[in-house]
């Protein structure tokens, strides 16, 4: 009977312990998320009323972002790949690796681009250099 015994437990043994334990993938956080952490980590925090979604399409992108910051606001677009296919948005692109700006509504604002997110409207904010760090630090 002890063997009996014996031989089921090292039976359970071998059989549950060989079984990997999986877990899940997480999803990587979009790029704007990472950028709202850095510039929370940087003491800007933006949330609640401050993130207003105001959509990509009229640059070529997939999402777009108006974040309060300090009173004042920027713009930050996110596409989908760091190589859209998108006329619009290659022509957007083009232009601010050109020169550091886009012109929306017939005006040039002040744009960077960092892997697939297009931060705008930032130039004049009281809080730029520290916007620019967040945004620049985001991988």
């Amino acid at each position: 009977m002890k063997k009996i015994v014996l031989i089921s437990l090292c039976l359970f043994v071998v059989l549950t312990g060989c079984e990997k334990i999986k877990t899940p993938p997480q999803d990587e956080p979009s790029m704007t998320d990472k950028f709202l952490t850095a510039l929370a980590e940087a003491g800007l925090a933006v949330g609640g009323d401050n993130i207003v979604s105001i959509g990509g399409g009229m640059i070529g992108a997939d999402t777009g972002w108006k974040l309060t910051i300090g009173g004042e606001t920027v713009e930050v677009y996110e596409y989908a790949s760091a190589s859209p296919e998108d006329e619009k948005a290659l022509q957007f692109l083009s232009e601010i690796r050109a020169n550091g700006k886009v012109t929306l509504y017939g005006f040039a604002v002040d744009a960077m681009l960092n892997k697939t997110l297009v931060l705008i409207n930032y130039g004049n904010h009281a809080l730029k250099d520290k916007i620019i760090e967040a945004f620049t630090g985001v991988t």
